[in-house]
Order: C-alpha cells, then sequence, then structure tokens
C-alpha cells in the first residue's frame, strides 16, 4: 500500500479512513473558534472584563494541555478507540453545562477547567496516532486531509453558534456545541476509526499477525532526553501563545473597529477556509521538502497577519495568513514528532509537545486579555507575539536532520 506500516491494507482503504477522519474531526477545537463569539455577551450580562473571560479559556487550555502525556500513554496503551468514546460522551456533556455557569467567575472558570480535563481526548491526538500508523511516504499529506476537518469546523461552526447565541443566548451556544460533539464524533469514531494492529486482529484485511510491521520509534523517556525534542517544544508553545492568542480575540478585535457582529462572525469562516487550505498545503509540501524550513515559511505569515489585522488595510488577507500558520501548526507537532522521534511511543510524545502547544496557547490567550483591559490595547500583546514567531522560526532551524526519514520516496 502508499506507505502504510499493514502489507495487506489497500490504499483505497487507508485513504477511506483518512477522509472519514476529517468528518470526524471537525468538532474537535469547539472552543478554540468559538469561545471568542461569547466574549462580549458574557461580559455583557455579568460586567466581567476580558481578562476574567480570557482565564477562564485559558484554564480550560491548560487542564486539558495537563491531562494530554496521560491521554496519550492510554491511548498507546490501550488503543484510540478505547479511550475516545467514554470520553468524549464525558467532554460534550461538560461543554454543556458551560450553560448553568451562576454570576460567579470562579464558578464559570471551573466550568471550564473539567471540560479541559475531559476535553484532551478530542484534541488531534488520537487521529494524528491512527493516521500515523498507516501512512509513511505520504504521511504528510494525510495528516492534512485527516485534520483538515478542524478548518471545516472552523468556517461552519462559528456561523452556528453565532446563530444560536443572536437567537436563544449564549447559553444555549453552549449546549449546541456539547449535543453536536456527542452526535458527530462519537458514531463515527465507533464506525471508522482503526489502528493497523485492531485491523489485523479482527481479519478484515490481514491473514495473520506477521503481515504487521513493529512500529520505529523510541519511548517517550528516550525522547524528553533529545534536543529536538525541546526544541520542538519551545517552538510548539511560541506559535501556539501568538496565533491562537489573536485567533481567541479576533470576534471583538472586529467588531471593537465597528464591524456588525454577524458580518465578523462571516469573517471567521475565512480562518476556516485558510485553515483547510493550510492543512492541505503543508501537509503536500512536507511530503516533498524539509519540513523545519516549510514550517519558518508558515510562521512567517502570522507576523504579516497581525499587522494587516490591528492595521485595518486588508482585513480579509490578514485573516487569510492567519488562517493558513493554524493550519500549519498541529500538522507540524505530529509531521515532525513522527520524522524525529518514531511511531513506538507516539501518542506520548504527542501528548507532551501538545500539552505544551496548548500551554502556549492558554497564555496567549490571557496576555491579550490582559492588553486590553489593563493597557486598552491589544498592541502590546501583539508586538510580543510577532517576537514569539520571529524566535520559533530560528528554532526550527536548530532540528537538524530527520532521525525516521520516509522509508520510500514518491509513493
Amino acid at each position: 500500500s502508499s506507505g502504510c506500516f499493514v502489507a495487506a491494507e489497500s490504499t483505497a482503504c487507508a485513504s477511506r479512513r483518512v477522509t472519514l477522519a476529517r468528518v470526524i474531526i471537525l468538532p474537535s477545537r469547539v472552543g478554540t473558534y468559538t469561545f471568542t463569539l461569547f466574549i462580549k455577551p458574557i461580559g455583557a450580562e455579568f460586567g466581567w472584563g476580558r481578562g476574567t473571560l480570557s482565564a477562564a479559556n485559558s484554564s480550560y487550555i491548560i487542564c486539558m494541555a495537563l491531562t494530554l502525556p496521560f491521554v496519550g500513554a492510554l491511548m498507546d496503551r490501550y488503543g484510540v478507540r478505547r479511550v475516545m468514546v467514554p470520553a468524549i460522551v464525558l467532554f460534550g456533556i461538560s461543554v454543556a453545562a458551560i450553560a448553568l455557569t451562576p454570576a460567579m467567575p470562579a464558578a464559570f472558570i471551573a466550568l471550564f477547567a473539567l471540560a479541559g480535563i475531559l476535553g484532551g481526548v478530542q484534541t488531534p491526538i488520537g487521529y494524528v496516532k491512527s493516521i500515523s500508523a498507516w501512512f509513511d511516504a505520504k504521511r504528510g499529506l494525510a495528516m492534512g486531509i485527516a485534520i483538515s476537518g478542524i478548518g471545516v469546523g472552523a468556517a461552519l461552526l462559528p456561523q452556528f453558534v453565532e446563530w444560536l447565541i443572536r437567537s436563544y443566548g449564549w447559553r444555549s451556544g453552549f449546549m449546541g456545541m456539547g449535543v453536536l460533539v456527542i452526535i458527530i464524533a462519537v458514531p463515527s469514531v465507533l464506525a471508522f476509526i482503526r489502528e493497523p494492529f485492531e485491523t489485523t486482529q479482527v481479519g478484515t484485511q490481514a491473514a495473520n499477525a506477521d503481515d504487521v510491521t513493529p512500529l520505529p520509534g523510541i519511548s517517550a523517556r528516550e525522547a524528553r532526553s533529545m534536543s529536538q525534542f525541546w526544541v520542538l517544544a519551545v517552538a510548539s508553545f511560541l506559535v501556539g501563545m501568538s496565533v491562537q492568542g489573536v485567533v481567541v480575540h479576533i470576534f471583538p478585535l472586529l467588531t471593537d473597529g465597528g464591524m456588525a457582529p454577524p458580518v465578523a462572525a462571516k469573517m471567521l469562516a475565512i480562518i476556516g477556509i485558510a485553515t483547510l487550505l493550510g492543512r492541505l498545503l503543508y501537509g503536500f509540501l512536507v511530503d516533498h521538502f524539509f519540513a523545519p524550513y516549510v514550517s519558518i515559511l508558515f510562521f512567517l505569515l502570522p507576523i504579516i497577519g497581525i499587522y494587516l489585522l490591528y492595521s485595518g488595510s486588508f482585513i480579509q488577507l490578514g485573516l487569510i495568513a492567519l488562517g493558513l500558520a493554524v493550519g500549519a501548526e498541529l500538522d507540524m507537532i505530529g509531521y515532525l514528532g513522527s520524522r524525529y522521534f518514531g511511531l513506538k511511543s507516539f501518542g506520548q510524545i504527542y501528548g507532551w509537545i501538545f500539552s505544551l502547544f496548548s500551554i502556549g496557547c492558554a497564555v496567549g490567550i490571557y496576555v491579550m486579555g490582559l492588553s486590553f483591559d489593563v493597557l486598552g490595547s491589544y498592541a502590546p500583546a501583539l508586538l510580543l507575539f510577532g517576537i514569539a514567531l520571529i524566535v520559533s522560526c530560528l528554532a526550527m532551524l536548530l532540528l537538524g536532520a530527520y532521525v525516521y526519514p520516509p522509508l520510500r520516496k514518491n509513493r
């Protein structure tokens, strides 16, 4: 098959798994792309500042980040589906429960923290782990196609949630998202997510265990002793802080400038579409060119996007530049992680790096809110993010050659 690690698995079958993963992952990051819609209505009802609201979203991300290494380890040990299905149900319920928020900031933050603890399973970790085991030479594009569902979700979910908030209030927005996660993700995971060893065990494609090649790679402990691990972790932290810090505050940033809320919500679709294109383009390019160099190109784009957005000129181009970077960040973690540390303990290693990326997101979101509340402007935070992105580009130059390069070229 085309880069698959299971000899008997057909290219068509593996490709179908990629396409279906794209559908399953559509609602995976409901908070990232929709929280921006809640900032103004919740602040207006309770009189809370953007720093307080950002702290709630940051608590969600930090709690999620702390669970990711354990989620990855559980998936490595028990398989993706056994971990994902029950946790997705609990995550959906926890998102819907945020609608019960009383006029107490501590309760609001606690509900977000609970959702974060349960939300690690619905990050890309399970999907990327499954896809990586099927593909080698075309792994970048396969990841890009699979995770592109996030871009579709980023384009569609804000429209749905903005309509719920406008028509029925912000509490209905959280309830709608919780229900959506459960009814889309759970049946899809049960029906379609498979790892190579599962296919062999059930006998649907492979005749016996000899058809499965042991996955190459090192343990999570060995990975943490390598300089590449910490270079990738630092770069991921800085990119997450800079890009997601801006994305979560896009809606108030645009409406502060006088843009009507329905128009601003439609503008968020531009980010979603650019994210979709960014994932596909990044995945294609890393299959043909050295991935750290490709990453540098994508991490320079949000610097341009931030300038265009804050200056108020060419807003659409700024959103496109930002969306392309969003499309690359998760693929970067998954692809580079597989090339430098292999697949043996991929779930746990990806969990550690994605955890640090998520903490960076939380820091960036809070810094943006604090900058607005204390200094009356997003400008200081945006300047900090520009510097951080330059540092992340320099970090990519330190990674060196792949430890686990593609086994076959042009296939």
